[in-house]
């Protein structure tokens, strides 16, 4: 085997896809806005991991919820969750705080967790059934 395939050969651009998250906001022909998503880094993934992830004397807590927000909101690039006017508009301060708002629904909201999760990596548990069958 090569090493050269294992070298570092600068930056990877960013991948950016895009997904219609929502039926809360719509285009002229009543299609979903496309949301622009992108697949984190390791790096920031652990970043936001360890920000709701809590120690006590006796235990560790982790604020999954709390996760799956950060994690939505640091994945969207449009539109901007940290838009300072698109928080005020809905009346909050933090990125985090706005994300479940901008949906329609729960279901809507659950499924953009799933997307998400899904685009860095993760196998569902549909997926992983899927595979097992094959």
């Amino acid at each position: 085997m090569d090493l050269e395939l294992f070298l570092n050969k600068g930056n990877i651009e960013e991948e950016i896809v895009e997904y219609g998250a929502t039926k809360k906001f719509t285009d002229e022909n009543g299609e979903p806005v496309k949301w622009q998503i992108r697949r984190m880094g390791i790096n920031e993934y652990e970043k936001i991991r360890k920000s709701c992830t809590k120690m006590t004397s006796k235990t560790v807590i982790f604020d999954n919820e709390l996760f799956m927000r950060k994690l939505i909101a640091e994945s969207v690039k449009y539109p901007n969750m940290n838009n300072a006017e698109l928080q005020d508009s809905y009346g909050v301060k933090k990125a985090e705080d706005l994300v479940p708002l901008m949906f329609a629904n729960v279901g809507e909201y659950y499924d953009m967790q799933k997307f998400i999760n899904e685009l860095n990596g993760f196998k569902s548990a549909e997926m992983e059934i899927e595979e097992a069958k094959n």
